[in-house]
């Protein structure tokens, strides 16, 4: 079936149409997400030595750990970009304009008050905190500048919260390569807006807003051309906000936020265990390693993350056989490259690593070698969840996450006593495949039949 890669769709009138429409949209969201996240990485490459010689080296670490809070906040709309992503690839699946409206307008109104929420408590807390002892700096100058950087951060963060909403509508409905598109805008607007700064000699506020402000701009712009021009049928009405779609997006997010949590802690837990057990130097090691295998991970949520929305908007059309076909299609590949790239950084990690961090960081085989198989049971895993999150079995899932959750860290706490770091990775192989990958494999053709 050849996959024809345009902006504009193909008639859906028959169920062959359809796969290839959803082919499409799934490659061309696939090349431009990896496309925005390059460009959006050599971004960041550009502005590390602008701003270090910029800020220094204190202001530059108080920069950085500001930055950082934005991996510890993406549970702040408690899941309900994602319940309502869910919602919507149903409704679109079933030409369900209306509905898409609906879920659109409540959960624009739920994360409005968030917003609202947590400027709220923020600014309430803002004056009893001593920021500058929170991130502990000592110059005049970032004393001065911390609290307002953390004020500016803040305010930008809390916007992107109802702004982002544009984002999961057009997952939802299988268009997110504009959204890859606006995210590539809002990383080259942040670079021009930090050489701004730098050149106007502002001060660490500016700086910070330039850097997580750029990216509202870019989401707000999308949002505006998405409802106000592309999709005016779509814009959020008052006459749709009720109770129930309210309690239908917010049980949905809740139930994702739960489940994003316990995998949260599960994986989390690592870096914890191994620097109370072992020491800082054995986090080190681990860190090291685990980073190189991320970056094939990486290509493996940027394939098949698209699929999320595509099985939903199949299996609400009954197109059960595409979903089928898919699947097993997308797990052989999973499985292929996973096990290629595996080998191959396992052959050649010595030279990789030594021109990485230097010939004098000595590795072990067997560390090497468990997370790589570590590497391919993952990477089937984030590719299986694609399925499971677009056929909505949230619930089993969370059951499943949980058991693991549990019963992984007990584990490791276990094998890294008797192993050390090779155990962390032996506690997780071994939970993985007892508490997740045999349940699945006996419950897919049931879930497959749930459909």
């Amino acid at each position: 079936m050849k996959t024809r890669l345009t902006l504009t769709g193909i008639d859906t009138g028959t169920s062959e149409d359809r796969a290839r429409e959803r082919h499409r949209r799934i490659t061309l969201t696939a090349l431009s997400s990896g496309a925005a996240k390059v460009i959006s990485f050599v971004a960041a490459v550009i502005t590390v030595p602008l701003t270090l010689n910029y800020l220094g080296a204190e202001r530059y670490g108080l920069w950085m750990t500001i930055s950082s809070v934005i991996a510890m906040m993406v549970f702040a709309d408690f899941g309900v970009g994602n319940g309502l992503m869910n919602a919507i690839t149903e409704a679109y699946g079933k030409d369900d304009i209306g509905a898409i409206r609906s879920h659109i307008t409540n959960a624009l109104l739920i994360l409005t008050l968030l917003m609202i929420l947590i400027l709220l408590v923020f600014f309430a807390i803002y004056p009893l905190i001593p920021w500058n002892n929170i991130f502990n700096v000592k110059s005049a100058a970032a004393i001065r500048e911390t609290g307002p950087a953390v004020a500016s951060f803040m305010v930008c963060f809390a916007v992107g919260v109802p702004a982002g909403i544009v984002q999961r509508v057009q997952m939802g409905m299988q268009q997110g390569f504009w959204s890859s598109l606006w995210q590539t805008i809002g990383s080259i607007l942040s670079v021009l807006s930090i050489l701004f700064v730098i050149y106007v000699k502002a001060d660490l506020m500016w700086l910070v807003m330039a850097m997580a402000g750029s990216p509202i701009v870019s989401l707000l712009a999308n949002g505006i051309i998405f409802f106000f021009v592309r999709r005016r049928d779509l814009l959020p009405r008052f006459s749709d906000i009720s109770a129930k779609g309210m309690k239908r997006i917010l049980h949905g997010g809740l139930i994702f936020f739960v489940l994003q949590l316990a995998v949260s802690i599960a994986f989390a837990s690592d870096n914890i265990i191994l620097a109370r057990m072992l020491g800082a130097e054995s986090v080190t090691q681990y860190s090291i390693v685990s980073r190189l295998f991320e970056g094939v991970l990486i290509i493996i949520a940027i394939a098949f993350t698209p699929l999320w929305p595509a099985y939903g908007e199949a299996n609400a059309r009954g197109d059960h056989l595409w979903v089928r076909q898919t699947l097993n299609r997308s797990m052989i590949l999973t499985l292929i490259f996973t096990v290629c790239a595996a080998g191959m950084l396992v052959l050649f990690y010595k030279p990789i690593f030594a021109l990485w961090v230097g010939s004098d960081f000595v590795l072990p085989f067997m560390l090497v070698a468990l997370c790589a198989g570590w590497m391919v049971l993952k990477g089937l895993g984030v590719t299986y969840s694609m399925f499971l999150n677009g056929v909505n079995a949230i619930r089993l899932q969370l059951i499943i996450a949980t058991g693991f959750t549990i019963v992984s860290i007990a584990a490791k706490i276990f094998f890294v006593g008797k192993f050390g770091v090779n155990g962390l990775l032996m506690a997780m192989i071994g939970s993985y495949v007892l508490l997740v990958v045999v349940p699945y494999t006996f419950l897919n053709n049931r879930i497959l039949s749930h459909e």
